[in-house]
């Protein structure tokens, strides 16, 4: 996981490096929910909550998903811990923190390590990208 700008910029450096002035860079990346991150703010985000349940595909049972997530606004990390319990046991807890990068964001980072935004879609489907996009695709290329 990419945490601080730094590394997307050595990522970037290394990306820029590789392609060609005719080739092309193609990403997908979330588009930040700012409710959801404005409700990981509330203390009551720090208790667990469930967010999925399925059957555990080696048929051990019903697998429920929970987590517990932190969101510092001064930093953009949002910290999620997911706890996977099976038949009501805990199997495993994972701790993922995830660098929140905002459309803007994203866009003066990729400009600054020397690439232009040929197009950005919204979705797989090639919709628009817009305020309520989930996700957002980006094709860059080489600053000329």
């Amino acid at each position: 996981m990419l945490i601080e700008i730094e590394e997307y910029e050595a990522l970037l450096s290394n990306i820029y490096r590789h392609i060609t002035q005719k080739g092309r860079f193609i990403f997908e990346i979330f588009n930040p929910d700012f409710d959801i991150l404005t409700d990981s703010l509330d203390d009551s985000t720090k208790e667990e909550r469930e967010i999925s349940e399925y059957d555990d595909p080696d048929g051990k049972g019903k697998v429920r998903v929970t987590e517990k997530r932190d969101y510092d606004p001064t930093t953009h990390i949002l910290d999620l811990d997911w706890y996977y319990y099976i038949n009501g046991e805990l199997e495993r807890v994972e701790d993922r923190k995830l660098r929140i990068l905002f459309p803007k964001e994203i866009d003066a980072i990729l400009k600054y390590n020397g690439f232009d935004i040929v197009k950005k879609f919204g979705d797989f489907d090639r919709s628009e990208f817009s305020k309520d996009s989930k996700t957002q695709i980006i094709i860059c290329k080489k600053r000329d």
